[in-house]
């Protein structure tokens, strides 16, 4: 230690290194000197001497975790938690945990079982930082040179980073299976730690927020480790050696979240899929139907808490019933209550959850007929019924309505079981791809096959998943921020500068705001006049800019210098024509437009109202809109020349008033364009 010491003071990163190296020779045990190693280490924060010091600090860390694990351990869950802030840092510290347990099996044990480090695998598994959209083209780019192989040069020479995150991920996948798979008794209780550093991981990454949004850092976060709960659950349910509070303490986490119904397409999936796992195999290696038959109970309480829930329940509750019958020892007892339970859904006033019930109830019925005979007597009538609404579903679907269709053809109920496709190409391939996950979600068989632990293996696949020629879901709401690429149809914007009101010695007179070109149409008025909210006066000035309105009335001219009414017009106040007529003149200045030749058509709904798309636009026209609630006054509407509406089918009887402009607009607009 004193040699150790002495280097530290020499000073440099070859000192460093080769008295970490010298500490771990010797298995050396000092906090004084990890504390001063890791005060060099911020001083090296800003060179390349970083990431030398940083991987000798964290293989001392891990080689005095035997004398000092909870220190030591706090320092590595410290590092763990900068991992999405420093990138590089998390795989480092998977890339020296498994080399270590690599060279020294035996302590796998040792240093896993340490505080902390339970926590430290789950942040690997749930790792992946969020990334702007230029570092994600250089992945995307890595990724495609990756694909030549030896084909291009840097393949051999250098290789790609584009795997980066998912094999940290695996390999803490890979750890975590390995550690339990050691300590077969304590399989639960490593399974009941990993749950409580998930719930506060989530709490951190969440910051709070009960929801979020597609493809966000807590839905990826929640979509990694519910794969690996998938996994870990299905090696519990099936030992013997797990405590049965175990069991059940993973079946009531998963079936709660279910309850909470706030979660994405894929992580309820997820969720489901889980389930249906824990349950049936816990039944099987229990020989007790007690797990199964809790479900009528929990069945119950969605309808009356959650209503939005009962899809999920049904769900688990034909999975059991139809692709595990082996699982139950009173399988016919369970199958008929399911179909007594799930019939009054499918006759339920909530679209989705009617179909799904009923979809169900399909499911069920090859079961009951090959396996109860006297079953399909006492159900015939209701099958029958139900084979005839979901006919005519299908029918209606060809029309305008396309949700029931699309529940029909959706891989998860057409195609998925969650037993068969318990595999791991299964749950990190072909599902996330079918779930609409983006690609970085989607692992590669380059890292499945990393994969040492035997529990992992025997879940490798020996032949061609049914999902892989599935297409995926058209119910998974698409992230909004990735945009599908065609060749063919590009974004045209128009060219800036000459979009800017300058001189130029040769003007283009394509341009629409080039001086010697008036507006587009200078017959059309739009008064605004009854409008008193800003963003929809901005917002409607807005649009008469881009479609050529001649000009636009404004209750005052003051209103184009408020923030509210800037932030949605985008300066269009600057090229659009604006007058100022306040409400009190607004009926002299509608007198004296009709004397100079205009006509004048109110937008309301009135007794005398024209549909909009039968109504003839004169050239020369003042369109009216109304006040946010009250609409147009009677006492304008007995002065205006025309009235039209827009057709509505829906409950609410109104558009917003920028809206409604919009509308019209484009229809004076179309005509003039036809």
């Amino acid at each position: 230690q004193e040699y150790a010491f002495q280097s530290l003071d020499l000073g440099g990163t070859e000192c460093v290194l080769a008295a970490a190296d010298m500490m771990i020779a010797f298995n050396a045990s000092s906090l004084e000197f990890v504390h001063k190693v890791r005060k060099m280490l911020d001083e090296f924060r800003k060179n390349e001497s970083f990431w030398p010091v940083m991987e000798s600090l964290i293989r001392l860390l891990i080689s005095q975790l035997k004398d000092k694990p909870d220190k030591c351990s706090g320092i590595l869950v410290e590092f763990a938690r900068e991992a999405n802030v420093t990138p590089g840092l998390m795989a480092l510290i998977a890339h020296v945990l498994h080399t270590t347990l690599t060279v020294q099996p035996d302590r796998l044990s040792e240093i896993l079982n340490s505080s902390g480090m339970i926590d430290i695998l789950v942040r690997m598994i749930t790792f992946g930082p969020t990334v702007r959209k230029d570092q994600k083209i250089i992945t995307e780019t890595n990724k495609l040179i990756s694909e030549h192989g030896a084909q291009y040069a840097v393949n051999l020479i250098e290789g790609s980073d584009h795997l980066i995150c998912d094999t940290v991920r695996k390999i803490g996948l890979d750890l975590l299976l390995k550690l339990i798979e050691e300590n077969p008794g304590g399989a639960g209780e490593i399974c009941s730690t990993m749950l409580k550093c998930y719930t506060n991981l989530q709490v951190e990454v969440s910051k709070g927020r009960a929801r979020h949004f597609e493809n966000s850092e807590i839905h990826k976060c929640k979509n990694r480790m519910l794969q690996c709960l998938l996994i870990v659950g299905g090696y519990i349910a099936k030992s013997n050696n797990v405590a049965m509070e175990y069991k059940n303490q993973l079946i009531k986490y998963c079936l709660d979240q279910l309850l909470e119904h706030n979660d994405q397409t894929s992580v309820r999936h997820l969720l489901e899929w889980t389930s249906s796992v824990l349950i049936a195999e816990t039944c099987l290696s229990t020989q007790s139907d007690e797990p199964a038959n809790l479900l009528w109970t929990w069945l119950q309480t969605a309808s009356q808490v959650r209503p939005g829930s009962v899809p999920s329940f049904i769900t688990i509750i034909i999975n059991i019933a139809s692709s595990r019958p082996d699982s139950l020892q009173a399988h016919k007892t369970f199958l008929d209550r399911a179909v007594s339970e799930i019939s009054p859904w499918s006759m339920a006033q909530q679209y989705g959850l009617r179909i799904v019930s009923q979809l169900g109830f399909k499911k069920l019925w090859p079961v009951l007929s090959h396996c109860y005979p006297d079953l399909v007597a006492k159900y015939q009538v209701l099958y029958d019924c139900i084979s005839k609404s979901l006919q005519l579903s299908s029918v209606a679907a060809g029309g305008a309505d396309k949700t029931a269709a699309k529940l029909m053809e959706d891989f998860y109920q057409s195609e998925f079981n969650p037993y068969d496709h318990f595999t791991l190409e299964d749950i990190f391939i072909h599902f996330p791809r079918l779930c609409c996950l983006p690609e970085d979600e989607i692992s590669s068989m380059d890292t499945l096959d990393k994969l040492t632990s035997p529990y992992l293996i025997s879940l490798r696949r020996k032949s061609k998943s049914t999902l892989e020629d599935c297409t995926p879901s058209k119910l998974v709401s698409k992230d909004p921020l990735v945009q599908e690429q065609h060749a063919d149809n590009i974004q045209r914007k128009i060219t800036p500068w000459k979009s800017m009101n300058i001189e130029t010695e040769q003007e283009d007179s394509s341009q629409r705001l080039s001086k010697s070109k008036g507006r587009e149409y200078e017959g059309l008025i739009v008064v605004a006049s009854l409008i008193d909210r800003l963003p929809n006066l901005g917002g409607l000035c807005r649009t008469c800019e881009i479609l050529g309105v001649g000009k636009m009335t404004i209750p005052s001219a003051l209103a184009v210098k408020e923030r509210e009414f800037t932030g949605v017009s985008v300066t269009a106040e600057q090229w659009l024509p604006m007058e100022e007529v306040p409400e009190s003149q607004l009926l002299d200045y509608i007198q004296n437009l009709k004397s100079a030749g205009w006509s004048i058509v109110a937008v309301e709904q009135a007794s005398k109202s024209v549909p909009l798309h039968s109504f003839k636009f004169p050239e020369k026209c003042a369109i009216i809109l109304g006040k946010e609630r009250e609409g147009v006054p009677v006492e304008i509407l007995n002065h205006v020349d025309h009235c039209v509406e827009i057709p509505q089918h829906g409950l609410i009887r109104s558009f917003n008033v920028h809206v409604t402009g919009s509308i019209v607009l484009w229809e004076y607009v179309r005509q003039r364009i036809q």
